[in-house]
């Protein structure tokens, strides 16, 4: 059963991050996505670089929020193909 749980968990975490990531132009996407999964980044100047490409704060500020949580790397990592297939 904890397997069936994990998968369940990362579904759902992965429909949060692809909402938060439709706010994000598509012709930008990939750069927001690379900013956002580089580990040795700050989140201030990871901020700044996703401020430089045009998103608005608000966005900035929820993308930040969903990292906080920790589970962003890992669901990022597992769900990237599906990013991937969505554009």
């Amino acid at each position: 059963m904890p397997r069936v749980c994990t998968v369940v968990f990362v579904a759902d975490c992965c429909q949060v991050i692809e909402l938060a990531l439709s706010r994000v132009p598509h012709d930008n996407r990939d750069s927001i996505i690379e900013i956002i999964m580089q580990v040795k980044s700050t989140w201030a100047q990871k901020r700044a670089m996703l401020l430089k490409k045009g998103l608005l704060r608000s966005i900035v500020d929820e993308l930040e929020i969903l990292s906080d949580t920790g589970v962003v790397p890992f669901v990022f990592r597992t769900c990237l193909s599906l990013f991937t297939g969505c554009r």
